[in-house]
């Protein structure tokens, strides 16, 4: 019997997917069609549509968190090297087709987590302080102690009503 998998896994694993098919590409080369994928329609209209979002770069990423953690250049080299290094790691994963998607859903998690820490290593104090990456075990919001916060203000509603 197949195992299910839940829509949660499957949408981390196709955001993933989709993130890193195309992490560190320009624009010149993520804006070219497939003739088969047009339709029939001419590729420079699909090209000259505008694009809603656009993926940062690993290098607009590393000057984003430069800039938000006020990072020194060696700091920065350390970040683009971590960043790399899941890149690869999520692409190898991905590409390994013997994992059935359930084992990938975890082990993605393992790496982002392990990106996490390695880049929490060489952050300052006060930088660790600013550092939130979205899904971090221990982002502001997610711990027992802020549920039972949330749980407390909303018996507390409903008690009032």
């Amino acid at each position: 019997m197949r195992k299910r998998t839940s829509f949660a896994g499957l949408f981390i694993l196709g955001i993933l997917a989709f993130v890193v098919g195309h992490a560190g590409e320009s624009p010149a080369t993520t804006d070219r069609v497939a003739p088969a994928a047009t339709g029939g329609r001419s590729a420079a209209l699909l090209r000259s549509a505008p694009r809603r979002y656009r993926r940062p770069t690993l290098e607009q990423r590393v000057r984003a968190l430069s800039r938000a953690l006020s990072l020194s250049p060696a700091q920065e080299t350390q970040l683009r090297a971590a960043l790399v290094s899941q890149q690869v790691q999520v692409r190898a994963l991905l590409r390994d087709s013997s994992l059935p998607p359930e084992s990938r859903t975890g082990a993605l998690r393992a790496i982002s987590n392990h990106t996490i820490e390695r880049i929490r290593g060489f952050l300052t104090e006060e930088q660790r302080k600013k550092y939130f990456p979205a899904g971090a075990p221990d982002t502001p919001g997610t711990s027992a102690s802020d549920q039972a916060h949330v749980n407390f203000w909303l018996d507390a509603m409903r008690k009032k009503k």
